[in-house]
């Protein structure tokens, strides 16, 4: 068995601080991420149930848009390039969002309407 990452480690102990189970975002999965809004603040993460090959993830900053092309599916190896930053929070279960900004600010909440749609 492959030994745990940094990056595993610190996406564990998230879940185990907000108390979620710890679901992993397999690296050949994908996210649907809105690369162009990156360079904006704050950034949100939302994770729906998993299906076919993706994780749930969507992930995009600032005001979220309505265009279809908003989101585009990465591969969750990619946003450690992307967006590094939010990588600790791709642990958690589906339901779970979370908001951060680039002065420390954090929250991370659990919505059951999101973990099974």
């Amino acid at each position: 068995m492959a030994s745990e990452t940094n990056t595993e480690r610190e996406q564990k102990n998230l879940c185990q601080r907000v108390g979620s189970e710890y679901v992993p975002a397999h690296p050949h999965l994908k996210i649907g991420l809105a690369i162009e809004s990156l360079d904006r603040s704050p950034i949100y993460g939302v994770r729906h149930k998993p299906e076919g090959d993706t994780t749930g993830w969507y992930i995009w900053a600032g005001p979220m848009s309505e265009d279809p092309a908003f989101f585009k599916p990465v591969h969750t190896t990619h946003l450690e390039s992307l967006c590094p930053r939010a990588q600790k929070y791709l642990g958690l279960a589906p339901g779970y969002k979370f908001i951060i900004d680039r002065a420390g600010y954090e929250d991370v909440w659990y919505e059951p309407s999101h973990a099974s749609a």
